[in-house]
């Protein structure tokens, strides 16, 4: 099974018996609208990101000393985005009552869970803003290097069926600190 290059949102559907409070998944002014799940992709073991995305995107960064990327601020999800990641649910803005909580479980269930893989999105937006700059750069000159003719001429990889690692972090507000994690894999 080949995934087509022009789906960038892979997603593993969930189910349970409880919804996410809307603090978890998405932020409220209570957490700083900051979720208090996060997850990031482990892309250590990700053979489609070692063998097909990191040489072609991410290798010897930046490119020829002082190409960077340009398109996005690369705090926010990383370099590679490998927190280019979220969950989603439905009903998306549930938030749990004091009934819900002196009961010990919320009376609403969700009914649609997923948590979406968004990198492929991210990573092709990257490799076409470095592949305009070293085009804009190189074009006039006959000789450049392997590196740089790769990311010329190279079209972003096929995402490849495969396991793909990610954590599940649960962070408390104010201290950015995970009180507890568990790894997940799935597999598209």
């Amino acid at each position: 099974m080949t995934i087509p290059w022009d789906i960038h949102k892979l997603m593993s559907f969930v189910s349970g018996s409880e919804y996410f409070d809307a603090a978890e998944i998405s932020g409220t002014n209570r957490t700083q609208n900051i979720p208090l799940i996060q997850l990031e992709a482990e892309l250590q073991t990700n053979d489609y990101y070692n063998n097909s995305i990191y040489p072609l995107v991410y290798a010897d960064y930046p490119i020829d000393g002082n190409i960077k990327i340009i398109w996005r601020d690369v705090n926010t999800f990383g370099l590679p985005p490998a927190k280019a990641m979220y969950f989603t649910q439905e009903p998306s803005n549930s938030i749990l009552n004091s009934g819900d909580i002196s009961i010990g479980t919320a009376l609403v269930n969700a009914s649609r869970a997923a948590y979406t893989f968004d990198l492929p999105y991210y990573m092709e937006k990257d490799f076409k803003d470095v592949q305009a700059q070293v085009v804009n750069r190189y074009i006039q000159q006959s000789t450049v290097s392997d590196r740089v003719q790769k990311i010329m001429f190279s079209s972003f990889p096929v995402v490849r069926p495969g396991q793909f690692k990610y954590k599940l972090k649960y962070v408390l507000p104010g201290l950015n600190k995970a009180t507890s994690e568990t790894e997940i894999i799935a597999k598209f």
